[in-house]
């Protein structure tokens, strides 16, 4: 395995020094206005950018957050099980701006304190959102483990220590220009840098990287599971029902949608209304494909999975129903489909408005 990653890394190095491009290591080509070009295999024939998934019609609820933000929220019946899905779908635009925060530490800057409640960390998505004065935002991805680089700012450094389907892509913010890349690894997903002399060796001239995975649509298709990934999943992990948080762009990569799948809450005892089940990879792809999503990809997820929506859901603005609140501070196993325990988290995505 070693003597593999090597090799790996000794492709990749000479890729750079020759100035980029497509290699073994599947280091994306140049973009134009923050689409990938020439790269990831042909569109889907039936694309069209239309919807083809719309919860309002099955009884779930739209709520206009502010001008081009727009949150969805359905507790219902869909692909044959009981779901609980949060979506926010925001235009891009001079108003509305998308960023990811990065801070595992319990200390914010500006002299931010974060007032926590019993069982509440500094750490929290909705303290992030709140020090950001964001309008939503959701977790990321897996902050504790994968490359980001905020700003040009290096937070978390990249490791060969994943699996394959955690490290297959990466979020990418350039200024306005926002979009979702292939890569091979982390350690690739490290070298989409920025060179403000503008010698790029690597073709992306971007600020803020996020790796995670897997890869969920590409070119308007739902990505399978790639050779040998489930042999390699011993805990089923990417064909299992979990909780879900995804990632997704239009076409024209101006359409951001955000994605909570609550799951966990099907053993429970607290009856058929109030159970979730959540989805596997591919399905989340089929879900992320029927919103409109001509890229998306998975963040991290479990009890994780959390979205913040301004002026919306529980006293902490938590709208979706987090799983990892069925432990209370002692650690102690409880089952409240109302709890507010969030797992303290790393990063947030999140939505920025001069229009909140």
């Amino acid at each position: 395995m070693k003597a593999k990653l090597l090799f790996v890394l000794a492709v990749t190095l000479a890729l750079h020094a020759c100035g980029g491009g497509v290699g073994e290591d599947n280091i994306p080509k140049p973009y134009i206005s923050g689409i990938t070009t020439e790269y990831g295999g042909e569109e889907d024939d039936n694309w069209d950018g239309t919807p083809t998934i719309d919860f309002t019609t099955m009884g779930g609820t739209k709520v206009t957050i502010c001008p081009g933000v727009e949150w969805i929220s359905f507790h219902g019946k869909w692909e044959g099980q009981i779901r609980n899905i949060n979506i926010v779908k925001t235009t891009l635009n001079e108003h509305n701006k998308l960023g990811m925060y990065f801070n595992y530490g319990t200390t914010y800057p500006d002299g931010y304190d974060p007032k926590c409640g019993e069982g509440e960390d500094p750490r929290d998505l909705d303290k992030k959102c709140i020090y950001l004065d964001a309008v939503a935002g959701t977790n990321g991805p897996m902050a504790c483990c994968q490359f980001a680089r905020v700003n040009g700012e290096i937070k978390h450094g990249a490791s060969t220590d994943h699996s394959p389907w955690i490290q297959n892509c990466a979020m990418t913010i350039d200024g306005d220009v926002v979009d979702i890349v292939k890569v091979a690894s982390d350690v690739a997903a490290s070298r989409l840098t920025n060179d403000p002399g503008g010698n790029r060796n690597y073709p992306y001239n971007t600020l803020t990287v996020g790796c995670a995975g897997p890869l969920l649509v590409w070119g308007g298709k739902v990505q399978g599971y790639q050779d040998g990934w489930l042999d390699a999943d011993e805990d089923k992990w990417l064909t299992s029902t979990h909780p879900r948080t995804a990632f997704g762009l239009s076409k024209d990569c101006k359409t951001v949608i955000q994605v909570a799948v609550d799951g966990r809450w099907d053993s429970s005892s607290l009856g058929t209304e109030k159970r979730a089940i959540g989805m596997s990879c591919e399905l989340l792809g089929k879900l992320m494909r029927g919103l409109g999503c001509y890229k998306a990809m998975n963040f991290d997820g479990g009890g994780g999975t959390a979205m913040w929506v301004y002026g919306h859901g529980n006293a902490r603005n938590i709208v979706n129903r987090v799983s990892e609140n069925r432990q209370d501070a002692n650690g102690k196993w409880v089952w409240d489909w109302n709890g507010t325990r969030l797992r303290p988290t790393g990063n947030a995505v999140y939505i920025k408005s001069d229009l909140k």
